[in-house]
């Protein structure tokens, strides 16, 4: 499948360099626990859940905003990508996150509702340079925004952190800024 906008092209190689450079252990800056974000390209402001102390904030260039886990490398990110012109299947969108991921099996693959807009929820076990991972990732389409809110840790402490990354979903609200 092609996708039709460039913009979408280029959104899932921040998400996975992000990814890859949490889960290889990159090193960070500052501590920010707030729920108020700017997209980066300053079309959408969003709230997202607040984190507990083991959640550090870390300031990359490619997302609005990346969590690491102190204690266990645990990696949560929440990214807007604006301006798409066209509707795109969630199921693509998805997809195209993971495209970097080898030895993919989804575990639960569901549509729920996330700001009063249909989203997918995508739960799955995948490589990632020959090192297991799991991951659950909440894709999301507001007008001519698509947010990814994706949480990704070893299996260890999958199911422990999970619970905290739903609670950081659930408060997601989005907010246009045109």
């Amino acid at each position: 499948m092609t996708l039709p906008n460039k913009q979408i092209v280029t959104r899932g190689l921040p998400t996975l360099l992000v990814l890859a450079l949490l889960l290889a252990g990159c090193a960070g800056s500052t501590n920010h626990f707030g729920v108020i974000s700017a997209g980066r390209a300053g079309l959408t402001d969003y709230e997202v859940g607040k984190l507990g102390d083991d959640w550090q904030r870390y300031r990359l260039p490619d997302a609005d905003h990346v969590y690491i886990n102190r204690a266990n490398g645990s990696s949560i990110l929440a990214n807007a990508t604006c301006e798409i012109e066209n509707r795109i299947p969630l199921v693509a969108l998805t997809n195209h996150l993971l495209v970097d991921f080898t030895h993919r099996v989804i575990v639960k693959q569901e549509e729920l509702v996330i700001d009063g807009r249909t989203a997918l929820r995508t739960e799955l076990q995948a490589q990632l340079d020959g090192a297991p991972i799991q991951i659950c990732i909440y894709v999301v389409q507001i007008d001519s925004c698509i947010y990814d809110l994706c949480f990704a840790a070893h299996p260890d402490y999958f199911a422990d952190q999970l619970v905290e990354f739903e609670e950081f979903v659930t408060d997601f609200h989005a907010r246009r800024t045109d």
